[in-house]
Order: structure tokens, then C-alpha cells, then sequence
């Protein structure tokens, strides 16, 4: 306040005993003692913050009680009162240092600079195993030189290289024949033909065909295009989306995937499926492709022109399908056509890396708190994308290049401060999570330290779009120090939002799996998520430095913790999903990085259906309900098939022997 009692403003509001305040000579700051860092609130420190409550700093690290701060006349020198070398419990002295102001703070212009280099036109999306993805991490890799980090010990870089399946090619032998007694015809590859990116590689020959209206079941629907037939042993014909056309609004919308049909036909017995549009407007071959997994779906599929369906109906004698009402098919045999097929297609494998840099204690110890962000983004278009167009560049401006340009600028903030630091800090430049955090959990099944001494991961992705000072923090119930340390370090005053669940669509989620507590920072979604238009000039700078500020604050008192965060197993609280989804809640966490028949697990939710049944993170799901689960997609639309309360068998390879285990069901939330 005044001298003369008027303007009373209130600095601290961290919840702490904060008390013994003395003025910077610049008449700026303040200095005191507080015990804001110490979940225990017997340590205290002292602090400097800026007269309006901001910018609050820790000054001193030590265990011991430091108090009673005082500057000299010219500010280059600090007294206080400390316990710290005492030769006896109580024992206090007075220590005199030399007071330096040498390091920057969070610095915005910083900041843009690294989103608009790596969210440029240049970069192509940063897509991982690109040549523009390399680039991304060769800056980064700059960056963290720059900042005076070093490469961890036992790798000779800054790169931790990692080998993915990266796309798909045709291999040497894809072929397309229809015999019938009176012709025999076969067809060209990409004219008339073309296997699908999950089509399994197989040869058929002779095979009858049969038609198979949608290739939809659907028993809520009361909609069932196989009612009336048998597939066994057949090529299955159907027509792509469903009754409704392709509406994404519709009730069946959830069966259009091709990787539903194929699963539903191959579960029938059929030895491959062929797809075709229901009219010649949409007649167009689909593109080979990669998606989410590249697990196959058992048995050949193919894409085919409308032209060989029409083709091979008439050979049949039979008169092409109509519907008998609006929402059915008749499903029929092709009497007569036999087709034969190859397919083979070539799994590409790429490298990608994460890039690391390491900044050890002043000390040495071997507790590290690692700070993350992924780099990686969707090149011009790949699954994921929610643009209606690929072949166009998606920048990722907030996903991801603004958590990286904050990892960066973190990496510079401890940089600065390295002397001060009580514990390592690993900084680490994630890629391959748009394709399943690949580059994680390629690091937690390779770590560069002992993941024992991991002591918490602080990850951020999609920072970059504060709007009305709201901020996500997800992980929030993984440590009991959390909420309090969170909301004590909130001197910007943000509208923060708690999560408490570990789990989550982002690269903080394999090492929560790893028993490790987990903070992740996150401004929320946006009409740009996932598209062209997520650009440099939408990111909200003066915002990221506000989350900076305060994710700078939640690591400077994790790394001068008395002791390291105790780990807490979060109960299970499933998420909602929209119309269409599941009914069912399971708590599984699929592992994405993982080439594997069925669905390898990263671990199960504590207090799940699936922890309850005694299924572990390690298992693979080879068997559910009775369906053979080849991949994640055939394990998504098994458990879209199950009610509530249904018990179900499923088959895992756990240490490579098979284990039946039972599972009941229970509902998902619903949406809050």
C-alpha cells in the first residue's frame, strides 16, 4: 500500500504461508519466504514476484528453511536467515549472496518463430518418415544445442531413431479373372481392380460369387443383409456405405467402414470381399491407403468398377438389385460366375526419431522429470484428417507445433537455470503420434534412463488456443500433489479445468501406463483440429506464454520436491461417446505401436471390467465373443455388438499361451 494507508492490494494467493516481504531496489518485485512449494508446508523458500501478484519465482531450492530476505541499496546482493549447514536442529545463520539477473524469461517472439517455421507450407505437415518431418527434428535438435542441453548418456545425438510400417504399395502379383462356360475375361489393375490398403494378401481360384446386399448387420435395425444366405466358401460382392446412401448422420452410418463389412463376411465364412458403388456417380476405384493400423482383415478385399458388376450379373442371368423397399436388398447367388484373384501388397517401413535433449542436475541424482509435446502432424491428408479434401497441407499450427515450440522454449527457460536444478530434466520431441504415439511408446519400451527413475512426464499438445483463460490439465488424480501444487502455481489466474484420468489420446498415456504420474496441458479443440486451416496465424501467443509461465512453475517445484511424486492409480471413468458408439464400457488401452495379429494392450483402466476379469497390459486380444479379432478395427466393432450386462469370452496370448478369461460388461456414461 501507500505510506499514507490508501491502495491496499493483496500479492499472494497460493493458499501458503507466505510472510517476511522485502522490496527489489527496482520497486518492481518483491521478495519472500513461503512455503507454497512443499506439500508438506514445513519447508520454506524464498520467492520473488512482481507487485500486481504475477511472475511469481523460486529463488532458493534448499531442503532446509530459508527466511528474511533483504537487498542492498544497489540490489547486487542478498541477505537472509537459513538453517541450511546447521550443526544442530534449530540451529539458524545469516547467509550473504551475490544477487544475478542474467536469465530471460518466457519470450513470445521465441515462440512464434518456432510455430511458423514448423507449421509452414515448407514443412508438408510434418508427416513421420517424411523428409520434412526430419527437418522438423533437425531444428528441434538445433534448438536444444542451442539451449545448451546435452544428448543423454549411451546415445552418441540428440536422435532416438524408431523403425514404423509407414505405407502401402502394390506388390508383384494382383490379379483379377471371371470365368464363366461360355467366357473368360480377366481385368487391369487400377482400371478395373485395385486391393484395399488392409486387404490380406491370398489367391482364390474358381471361388462362386455371391451378392450381399450392403454387407451390413445390423440386429438393433432389425437389418440383416446375410439373413437369407450362405457365404461360406464364396466371394462376396456388396455395394459400399448403406440403405441411406453415405449419410454420415445416418443410423447405419457406423457400419459403413469396409473394415466392418470385411469382418461380418470373413466371420461368415467368405474367402474374400469385393466392393462396388450402388451407381454409377460414385464409380470410382478407392484409393490404396494406409489407416490407423496396419492390421489386415483376414481375407482379400478389393475395390471394383461398376462396370464388372454389371458385367458378371448379366452372365449370371440375373437382373441387377433393387430395393423392395427403402431400407432392403436382395441378397442372391451369381449361378455360373466364378472369379479368381491375387493379392499382394507391400507393408513399407520407414524411420522416424524422437529428439532428446538432457539437462542433468546440479547434483548428480538419477531422478529426471520428463517434459514432452509430439512434432509430428498429418502431412497432406492421412487418417485422421476431418478435411473433406487430402493432397492439401495440413500445418498442425496447434497440433502439435505449438506444444513443441513450448517444449523449446521450456528446454531455453531451464537452460538458463541449470545451476538451480535438483533433479534431471529430459526433454523430449515425440514422433509418430498422429499415428498411435509410436515414438512413446517406442521410448518407454527403450528408454535412454532407467524408467524407474522417471519420476513424472509432463506433456503438452495443443497449446496454442487459450481462449476465455481456460486451460485443461488432464492426469490430474495420478499424484496427490497435484491439485494443490496446480492450483497454488496458478498466478496467471487461469480457468483450469481437472482431469484426473492418466489416460488420454496423447503420448503422456504410455508412460502413465508405466505406473509414472502424469500432468497434460491442453487448451481444448477447435473447428480447425485436424484440418488445413490450423495455421500459424490463429495461435494465440500472449496465451502460450501464459501456460508456459505456469507449466514452468508446476516443473521448477517438481524438480525441488523434498521427494519425488507418489504415483496413484486413477479408478476407472469412462469416457462418453456420441451417437452410434459403443454401449458397452470394457477399459482397455489398445497399443497402436505394435504389428501384431489382434490387439496388443498398453494396459487396462484400474477398477475396469477388464482389470476385474484379470485382463493385463502386455495380453493380446485374439478372440472376442467368439469373433477372431485380427486388429483394432475388428475389436472396435466387436464391442459395438455387445449390450450392457453381456458376459463375454475373450481369448488373449499372454507369453505366447492362449488364456480364456470372462468379462461382464457394463454401460458407458453417458455424455456430461
Amino acid at each position: 500500500m501507500n505510506a499514507d494507508g490508501t491502495g491496499v492490494q493483496q500479492v499472494t494467493r497460493n493458499g501458503a504461508a507466505n510472510f517476511c516481504p522485502y522490496f527489489h531496489p527496482d520497486g518492481k518485485r518483491i521478495i519472500f519466504a513461503s512455503n507454497v512449494n512443499d506439500p508438506g508446508k514445513r519447508n520454506f523458500d524464498l520467492y520473488l514476484i512482481d507487485i500486481d501478484g504475477k511472475n511469481l519465482k523460486q529463488v532458493t531450492f534448499h531442503p532446509a528453511f530459508d527466511a528474511f530476505p533483504m537487498f542492498t541499496q544497489d540490489g547486487k546482493r542478498l541477505v537472509f536467515a537459513s538453517n541450511r549447514d546447521a550443526k544442530k536442529p534449530g540451529e539458524t545463520n545469516v547467509f550473504v549472496a551475490d544477487w544475478t539477473e542474467s536469465v530471460p524469461p518466457i519470450d513470445e517472439s521465441k515462440i512464434r518463430k518456432d510455430v511458423e517455421f514448423l507449421a509452414s507450407d515448407e514443412m508438408k505437415g510434418r508427416l513421420t518418415g517424411t523428409p520434412e518431418a526430419r527437418k522438423s527434428a533437425e531444428y528441434i535438435a538445433a534448438e536444444f544445442q542451442n539451449a545448451e542441453l546435452q544428448t543423454p548418456s549411451g546415445i552418441d545425438s540428440f536422435y532416438q531413431q524408431f523403425e514404423f510400417t509407414s505405407g502401402i504399395k502394390l506388390g508383384t502379383t494382383n490379379t483379377l479373372e471371371m470365368k464363366t462356360v461360355k467366357n473368360k475375361k480377366s481385368y487391369v489393375l487400377s482400371s478395373h481392380f485395385l486391393p484395399v490398403g488392409f486387404s490380406d494378401d491370398g489367391e482364390l481360384a474358381g471361388a462362386p460369387v455371391i451378392f450381399g446386399g450392403y454387407g451390413i448387420r445390423a440386429p438393433d435395425l432389425k437389418y440383416d443383409d446375410y439373413e437369407r444366405i450362405d457365404v461360406k466358401g464364396k466371394i462376396v460382392l456388396c455395394y459400399r456405405f448403406g440403405p441411406e446412401g453415405g449419410d454420415p448422420k445416418s443410423a447405419y452410418s457406423q457400419f459403413y467402414p469396409l473394415r466392418y463389412k470385411a469382418m461380418i463376411a470373413r466371420d461368415l465364412g467368405a474367402v474374400a470381399l469385393l466392393a462396388v458403388a450402388e451407381s454409377e456417380k460414385d464409380d470410382e476405384l478407392l484409393k490404396l491407403r494406409r489407416d490407423a493400423t496396419f492390421g489386415t482383415s483376414g481375407i482379400p478385399v478389393l475395390s471394383i468398377k461398376r462396370s464388372l458388376f454389371l458385367e458378371w450379373i448379366e452372365a449370371a442371368g440375373v437382373k441387377v438389385p433393387e430395393k423392395t423397399d427403402p431400407h432392403s436388398l436382395t441378397s442372391f447367388d451369381l449361378p455360373g460366375v466364378q472369379i479368381s484373384l491375387t493379392t499382394t501388397l507391400l507393408r513399407e517401413k520407414s524411420k522416424s526419431d524422437n529428439v532428446l535433449g538432457w539437462l542433468p542436475a546440479k547434483t548428480p541424482t538419477k531422478e529426471t522429470l520428463i517434459i514432452g509435446a509430439h512434432y509430428d502432424h498429418l502431412g497432406t491428408g492421412t487418417e485422421g484428417s476431418l478435411s473433406p479434401k487430402w493432397d492439401v497441407v495440413h500445418n498442425g499450427a496447434d497440433d502439435n507445433a505449438s506444444g513443441v515450440a513450448g517444449l523449446l522454449e521450456l528446454a531455453r527457460f531451464f537452460g538458463k537455470r541449470k545451476e538451480q536444478l535438483q533433479r534431471n530434466m529430459l526433454f523430449i520431441a515425440f514422433g509418430g503420434e498422429e499415428l498411435g504415439v509410436l515414438g512413446s511408446s517406442y521410448f518407454t519400451k527403450n528408454p535412454v534412463i532407467p524408467i524407474q527413475d522417471v519420476i513424472a512426464m509432463l506433456n503438452m499438445d495443443m497449446i496454442g488456443r487459450l481462449r476465455d483463460e481456460k486451460l485443461v490439465v488432464g492426469g490430474t488424480g495420478t499424484s496427490p500433489v497435484w491439485k494443490e501444487m496446480l492450483q497454488a502455481s496458478n498466478q496467471e489466474r487461469l480457468k483450469i479445468t481437472f482431469n484426473e484420468d492418466g489416460y488420454g489420446p496423447s503420448d503422456h498415456s504410455v508412460f502413465y501406463a508405466r505406473n509414472i504420474p502424469v500432468l497434460f496441458f491442453f487448451t481444448g479443440a477447435h473447428a480447425q483440429y485436424h484440418k488445413p486451416e490450423d495455421d500459424a496465424a490463429l495461435i494465440e501467443y500472449k496465451g502460450m506464454v501464459a501456460v508456459l509461465n505456469y507449466v514452468s512453475r508446476i516443473a521448477e517445484k517438481i524438480v525441488a520436491m523434498p521427494s519425488k511424486p507418489e504415483f496413484v492409480k486413477v479408478k476407472s471413468r469412462e469416457q462418453a461417446v456420441g451417437t452410434g458408439g459403443f454401449r458397452v464400457y470394457l477399459g482397455t488401452i489398445p497399443d497402436y505401436s505394435e504389428d501384431v495379429k489382434g490387439v496388443k494392450l498398453t494396459g487396462v483402466r484400474d477398477g475396469s471390467p477388464a482389470e476385474k476379469a484379470g485382463i493385463l497390459g502386455g495380453d493380446i486380444i485374439v478372440e472376442f465373443g467368439g469373433k477372431k479379432i485380427e486388429n483394432v478395427y475388428d475389436y472396435t466393432y466387436a464391442l459395438q455388438q455387445q449390450k450392457p450386462g453381456d458376459i463375454v469370452t475373450v481369448v488373449v496370448l499372454r507369453n505366447d499361451q492362449k488364456k480364456s478369461l470372462r468379462v461382464t460388461l457394463q454401460k458407458r456414461a453417458s455424455a456430461e
